[in-house]
């Protein structure tokens, strides 16, 4: 049986809903990079980006890493 994996278009979703979901003022999100990695044992999407919030103000950068097959947020950083 084929491996199903999410593709690039439902990462980038997963994560923009997850930033907003944290982020209820958040006014600006940008991606800058989404990349496809294998990994030991699972394949994973890392996702980096920025951010923008009205109560933080100024740009916030924001790294994530999904497992490829379910799309669960395995690591999540704000910085």
């Amino acid at each position: 049986m084929p491996k199903q994996e999410i593709n690039k278009d439902m990462v980038e979703t997963i994560v923009r809903q997850d930033a907003q979901f944290h982020y209820a003022d958040l006014e600006n999100f940008e991606l800058s990079s989404v990349t496809k990695k294998g990994g030991i044992f699972r394949d994973h999407w890392e996702v980096e980006g920025t951010l923008t919030t009205r109560h933080y103000g100024g740009k916030r950068s924001f790294k994530y890493k999904l497992d490829a097959s379910t799309g669960e947020i395995r690591e999540y950083s704000v910085s």
